[in-house]
């Protein structure tokens, strides 16, 4: 037998019952929210860093620009030039050298330049030497 419980009491359950569901799901989201927050700001810290990186590489490339010529077309060739290729071959150098080395051992071959031309046909006895250089 369930005993009888007053509307009163019925209320102050259900009261505490629905409390305690909103206080965990204000709770979660409040948690998001910070989450979201502190994710805003880091990306916003980082933008700020990118657009000051980006100041002073504009800075040193016209600077060092305005330093090699007097001759406007040329600067502007040169600017052009650190801006786009100087920077595409930086960005495809291999990991562990210094901006403009080549390592001595593989000066001139297809691995210095990031090429690998073993796979390049499918014939195994026949690789390209073979086929370049065959009498």
């Amino acid at each position: 037998m369930m005993a009888k419980i007053s509307k009163t009491q019925l209320k102050s359950v259900v009261k505490e019952c629905l409390l305690e569901l909103l206080s965990e799901g204000l709770d979660h989201n409040v948690a998001q929210l910070n989450t979201r927050r502190k994710a805003k700001k880091k990306q916003k810290v980082e933008e700020q860093r990118l657009a000051e990186q980006r100041k002073r590489f504009e800075y040193t490339v016209d600077n060092t620009v305005t330093a090699v010529t007097d001759d406007p077309i040329m600067q502007s060739i040169f600017q052009d030039t650190a801006r786009t290729t100087l920077q595409e071959q930086t960005s495809n150098e291999p990991r562990g050298h210094s901006q403009g080395s080549i390592p001595v051992n593989t000066a001139g071959s297809s691995a210095a330049a990031g090429i690998d031309l073993d796979g390049i046909f499918d014939s195994s006895d026949k690789n390209w030497e073979k086929l370049a250089f065959d009498e």
